[in-house]
């Protein structure tokens, strides 16, 4: 699994203290922030990405 954290992230977490993330399996490759990620493989991404991703099928949400 590969985190992937962004500019915005990092800015919130100084500002507002923690921040939130999720664990999400890619349906579809993107592009997302510079990186490639992958369909099939496993990544943690900030909360409300993830959500968007999970409404729109681009993603699914993964329980430990």
């Amino acid at each position: 699994m590969e985190v992937v954290h962004s500019y915005y992230v990092y800015y919130n977490q100084k500002r507002k203290g923690v921040y939130a993330y999720m664990k999400v399996k890619m349906n579809v490759q993107t592009a997302y922030h510079g990186k490639l990620l992958r369909a099939g493989k496993t990544y943690e991404i900030d909360e409300a990405t993830a959500k968007r991703w999970i409404s729109s099928k681009l993603a699914e949400e993964v329980k430990e």
